[in-house]
């Protein structure tokens, strides 16, 4: 796996202060545990800019099987009850939601306008590995380029959804690189399982300076063996 945009900026930051800051264990951490995770668990904490509008707050609770099979249910406030399922050898490779009890299903192009509509991401970009290899742009562009310079803060422990994190706070050169990421971010890695905790991006958007991704990853469990059976739009427990 590519090496995480920390690992680069580490590099370029002055000696003082990268000596300060273990980024390398860091990213190793996080790259390991994503590779090691066969499935995972979660609560997943959203909030996002998008379409020229702050988008409500939502929580939904995720199945995830690597590579890309994905279970999720939306628990409120916003879209409560809502279900996704996605695994892409079936299908024909399109999502299927139920936007809510009573209410028929639905089957989307996971790249589409109507899948895409008020999201900054498509479902494929959900998994942790997908999550930390959109650093890896921002860290090829800042290698190609000796002149761009960030600013990465040790903001050290915090308590993020209920457990430890490490966290950093990154400034990169947007103004003079376009094509990073994000202006800022916010990273928390959790301590527990060495992935993400919480990610906060700010970008440029409608002529202002704003808090465009705020993520969360609430009590994430690996490797709890889930079965064809939580992918299966026939689980009794689902309402497909």
């Amino acid at each position: 796996m590519k090496h995480a945009v920390l690992s680069c900026l580490f590099l370029l930051m002055p000696a003082a202060v990268a000596g300060e800051m273990d980024f390398e264990r860091v990213v190793d951490a996080m790259q390991a545990a994503a590779a090691q995770a066969r499935d995972a668990t979660y609560i997943f904490h959203r909030q996002e800019y998008a379409d020229g509008k702050q988008r409500p707050a939502e929580r939904a609770a995720v199945k995830y099987r690597a590579p890309n099979d994905v279970y999720m249910k939306w628990l409120g406030p916003a879209h409560e009850g809502r279900e996704l399922l996605f695994r892409p050898d079936w299908n024909g490779g399109r999502l299927r939601v139920t936007p809510g009890r009573w209410l028929p299903n639905i089957n989307l192009d996971p790249r589409g306008r109507l899948a895409m509509r008020g999201n900054r991401h498509d479902i494929l970009e959900l998994p942790f590995p997908a999550i930390i290899e959109n650093f890896t742009g921002s860290a090829a562009l800042i290698r190609a380029n000796p002149a761009l310079r960030a600013r990465i803060d040790d903001l050290g422990e915090k308590q993020r959804l209920g457990e430890t994190g490490h966290c950093y706070h990154l400034q990169l050169p947007k103004k003079q690189e376009p094509r990073l990421y994000a202006a800022e971010t916010e990273l928390c890695v959790s301590l527990r399982t060495g992935l993400p905790l919480t990610i906060k991006n700010w970008d440029v958007e409608d002529g202002a300076l704003r808090l465009v991704e705020d993520y969360g990853y609430e009590d994430v469990q690996v490797n709890v063996g889930l079965t064809d059976l939580d992918f299966d739009p026939d689980n009794p427990a689902y309402g497909f």
